[in-house]
């Protein structure tokens, strides 16, 4: 699986600006929005989704799989909405 990953690098280059070198080593990501960074504890996940879960047999589901894999690496962290407090309660007479 790998050594079809290391066959599409020029195309995932062209289309994604991921780069990775001859040796399989992972030289670059593509910068989704300015100034901000993949979530680099996700990246063995992109990695290992990259040689085992894209469908790399098919243009289409190959295309749309990394694309996928690229939107969960850069995706903002999810945040707890900030809970309402409320002070103490008055009653008015």
């Amino acid at each position: 699986m790998l050594k079809t990953v290391l066959s599409q690098r020029e195309m995932l280059s062209d289309y994604f600006r991921i780069e990775i070198d001859s040796d399989g080593n992972l030289k670059s990501l593509p910068q989704i929005i300015a100034d901000l960074p993949p979530n680099f504890l996700l990246l063995p996940s992109f990695v290992y989704a990259l040689v085992f879960t894209v469908n790399w047999n098919a243009e289409m589901p190959c295309l749309e799989g990394i694309a996928i894999e690229l939107s969960k690496l850069f995706a903002l962290p999810k945040v707890a909405p900030k809970q309402i407090t409320q002070g103490p309660s008055r009653h008015i007479s």
